[in-house]
């Protein structure tokens, strides 16, 4: 993508800086971001502020006590109870990453639920009510999505332009010169390419969980045996 005159190589596994690849040695004003380092990049840009710290931890504790809370005034007991009882902050670190997630996409949880909101969502716009009740004194550190939320509406009030594009549509036509190089390079040894394979339908569902939990590297392949 480009921003500002500058070209930026945005990598949607890029999570770690120590795992990004070095600019291009013809990279003149280009940089290589994660997802992460395109956001606080961008917020630096626009004077947004960046966390000095990584809060991921701190945010962690702070829905834990919002959990806690949660426990005490609901007279049912929620779904997450069990969990909960086992490891409190496992509990809570799921939990968030799901209310990051539907924030992320968009999911308007600080309004009230449907009638027909599913149960366990149902259970997590209460905790947003309580998030943004007047009477509530635990400020929750503005995690990814909240960051990207406000992001966009800088983005829309001061009437920025973004260029999007959709790479088969766009640039479709580049895809046979691109198959053609890259299979090349594969061969060669140029690029290099990680797998995991793991035996057995039966592992099928771990595999898959343990996919969710990032727990994979590379491209996570159940192989079937006779």
């Amino acid at each position: 993508m480009y921003f500002c005159g500058m070209k930026i190589y945005l990598g949607l596994t890029f999570n770690d800086p120590q795992l990004l690849p070095p600019v291009p040695a013809d990279g003149v004003n280009s940089q290589v971001f994660s997802p992460g380092g395109l956001l606080s990049y961008l917020e630096t840009y626009y004077s947004l502020g960046t966390p000095a710290v990584n809060r991921s931890a701190l945010r962690t504790e702070q829905y834990r006590q919002v959990l806690v809370q949660h426990l005490a005034t609901g007279d049912q007991k929620p779904f997450y109870l069990a969990a909960f009882r086992a490891d409190e902050f496992a509990t809570a670190e799921e939990l968030l990453s799901r209310r990051d997630e539907l924030l992320d996409a968009g999911y308007p949880l600080s309004a009230e639920a449907a009638e027909e909101t599913p149960a366990r969502i149902h259970v997590l716009h209460e905790l947003e009510a309580m998030l943004l009740a007047d009477d509530n004194e635990l400020d929750l550190f503005a995690g990814p999505a909240d960051r990207l939320n406000l992001l966009l509406g800088t983005i829309l009030r001061k009437r920025m332009t973004m260029r999007g594009f959709i790479v088969f549509d766009d640039f479709g036509h580049l895809y046979p010169d691109f198959a053609a190089q890259m299979g090349d390079w594969v061969e060669t040894g140029k690029v290099q390419y990680r797998e995991e394979v793991i035996d057995g339908l039966e592992q099928a569902p771990a595999a898959f969980i343990g996919l969710l939990r990032g727990e994979a590297f590379g491209k996570r392949v159940v192989r079937l045996t006779s």
